[in-house]
């Protein structure tokens, strides 16, 4: 059975960079007192996993700083300085969810993570079924946020004729985070 059991040692958060959507940067905003400056780097370019912001000048995605090989918020002892609130990407590692017109149809161990995650337990098992299953709520949690996100920046795009700065379009978007925080606690999908 492959099971999973988080040794916080910060190997993952050496090694990838962790995009964000506008829930997560609430999260740590709300949560965790920090300002978006100390901990949000543009990523040029687009993300698999997250909306990319298009406007007029380049493509970014928002990302968790990098600092001195890891992750800004990895702390001395390799814990996790946000670990309560932490990215929903960084809460699915090792694992991956996998979509199909829009919905989660499965989940699977992330083939990058094979080798390189030492609380990953492999066999030729399945993933523990409680384990799965709480994945599955994540991911469906996951797509939900995606979705909005997708809409915050059209109308960031929108009210900001297709060129917001940084500054203007994290403003925004934490804006945005806030409603929709308030709608997903009230749907029962917020997840801290």
């Amino acid at each position: 059975m492959v099971r999973f059991n988080c040794r916080m040692d910060g190997q993952c958060c050496k090694i990838y960079w962790v995009p964000l959507t506008h829930l997560d940067v609430f999260r740590i905003v709300y949560y965790g007192d920090f300002k978006p400056e100390i901990f949000i780097k543009p990523h040029t370019g687009s993300s698999s996993s997250v909306p990319s912001i298009k406007t007029k000048r380049r493509e970014y995605c928002l990302a968790l700083k990098q600092n001195m090989g890891g992750c800004v918020f990895l702390l001395d002892n390799g814990k996790c300085a946000i670990h309560e609130f932490k990215p929903l990407t960084c809460r699915f590692y090792p694992f991956m969810y996998v979509t199909r017109n829009g919905r989660v149809v499965d989940i699977d161990v992330y083939s990058k993570a094979l080798g390189r995650c030492p609380g990953l337990i492999m066999d030729r098992n399945p993933i523990d079924t409680d384990l799965k299953k709480k994945l599955l709520v994540l991911a469906n949690v996951r797509l939900t946020e995606i979705r909005l996100y997708r809409e915050a920046i059209r109308i960031l795009l929108d009210e900001f004729n297709g060129n917001p700065s940084i500054e203007e379009a994290i403003e925004f978007l934490l804006d945005k985070a806030r409603k929709d925080y308030h709608m997903l606690s009230i749907s029962k999908l917020w997840i801290k």
